[in-house]
């Protein structure tokens, strides 16, 4: 029996079992990513070119000006898809118009179009939503729709925005189905530009506060993170170090990745978020860019999240009292993740 010499029958009997669920279990996890894959593949293909069978099964994000048709779902808002005819009533070509997203988990192909502004009452008499601003939806929607939302916004308004080459000053023509733009003159295929900055929120070396800071620009009372954009040739931890220098006064240390998001407002922005760590407390302030800053204990961090749980708008804080943005923005997820790594307790 090779390496099983010496088990006893039971101890075997054991042995088979397990490895019989670990197969089981890699197979399930296979099947799961096969998934995941396979819809990945099929969107790498539309990007190709979509087929009008597409386009007639798909499923359509509904813009007009810098606003999305959602639907009430409580305590969430959800994103209202449309159908290609329902779509086609209110635009000329939507094959034309449209910019294709995603592929669902189940397998739906999704695109973003935008309507007339004199549509609007029609539209959401027709679809049975309502049109809430970009920048109040993308805290209303869960994660998943808000970006969506965030992608859909951005590729259209750089679709408006990008006309001509800047190598030659041709025509630029759609391709991609939205998703990149070919000079009709040079050849040059244009993409998307994407803005990286840096966000982090600075931490003591014990972990025991937390510093936030606002700008003369926020609303009342809000308090968020140190942000800033990614200059040329710096890495995302020296952007974070010369910002947390810059704003703040303060040497970060050491520098920690959690994650990141895309943010369509005002323009398409890839969110780094990150934990600086500081070994210093004394803060000397940029009034050219802040308004304020302060040391904040875990409860007020907890009391400020509590104060913009499941609230609508952006202006979602008590008067008189620190809030942070809402559910929605890395800031929030940051200041939860410190919560929950430094302070589950």
């Amino acid at each position: 029996m090779g390496s099983f010499a010496g088990v006893g029958n039971r101890n075997l009997m054991k042995l088979t079992k397990y490895f019989c669920c670990q197969r089981k279990f890699s197979t399930r996890n296979r099947e799961s990513k096969n998934k995941l894959v396979n819809n990945i593949k099929k969107l790498q293909l539309l990007k190709s070119g979509v087929c009008e069978k597409n386009f007639e099964k798909g499923k359509y994000m509904v813009f007009s000006e810098q606003s999305v048709l959602l639907s009430k779902n409580d305590p969430l808002y959800l994103i209202l898809w449309g159908s290609f005819e329902g779509a086609g009533e209110h635009v000329a070509d939507v094959t034309k118009q449209s910019v294709l997203l995603s592929v669902s988990g189940e397998g739906n192909v999704h695109f973003a179009v935008r309507v007339p502004v004199e549509t609007r009452q029609a539209v959401q008499r027709s679809f049975g939503g309502e049109f809430v601003s970009l920048r109040t939806s993308l805290f209303l929607l869960s994660s998943a729709d808000s970006a969506l939302v965030s992608q859909g916004w951005s590729l259209l308004s750089w679709g408006v925005a990008a006309r001509f080459c800047e190598a030659c000053g041709g025509a630029l023509a759609t391709a991609g189905a939205g998703g990149h733009k070919r000079c009709s003159g040079c050849g040059a295929v244009r993409y998307p530009s994407l803005s990286p900055v840096g966000i982090a929120l600075v931490t003591s070396e014990d972990r025991s506060r937390a510093l936030l800071v606002r700008q003369h620009a926020h609303p009342p009372g809000m308090f968020t993170c140190i942000a800033g954009f990614v200059e040329v040739g710096e890495s995302v931890e020296e952007n974070v170090r010369r910002e947390v220098a810059e704003e703040v006064g303060l040497e970060a240390k050491e520098i920690e990745y959690v994650g990141s998001q895309h943010w369509a407002l005002p323009a398409s922005r890839l969110m780094i978020g990150c934990i600086a760590v500081v070994t210093e407390t004394e803060f000397s302030l940029d009034e050219t860019e802040l308004e304020a800053a302060a040391w904040c204990t875990p409860r007020e961090v907890r009391n400020a999240l509590t104060r913009v749980a499941g609230q609508r708008g952006v202006q979602s804080g008590e008067p008189g009292h620190m809030w942070v943005p809402p559910r929605g923005a890395i800031a929030h997820h940051l200041l939860q993740h410190w919560l929950t790594t430094y302070h589950a307790g």
